[in-house]
């Protein structure tokens, strides 16, 4: 979960190539069966404790992210 949020938190921050990114982690959102494992991470740690990874589930394009909340 770690490496998956530093990973987005360059998506989230518009820093990074957003296009290969969607691309390449939008298997988290587009199928509910590959989805469900990470969710019930997020659920079980908190959503707030990766909000990079809760943002892209929850808007799947940057966007649609919400902004960072502290």
């Amino acid at each position: 979960m770690n490496t998956l949020e530093a990973s987005l938190l360059y998506w989230w921050q518009g820093t990074a190539n957003t296009e290969i990114l969607e691309k390449e982690f939008g298997f988290i959102i587009n199928t509910p069966e590959t989805a469900r494992p990470v969710n019930q991470l997020l659920q079980a740690i908190g959503a707030s404790n990766f909000p990079a990874v809760s943002a892209f589930i929850i808007s799947g394009q940057r966007r649609n992210a919400p902004e960072p909340t502290t």
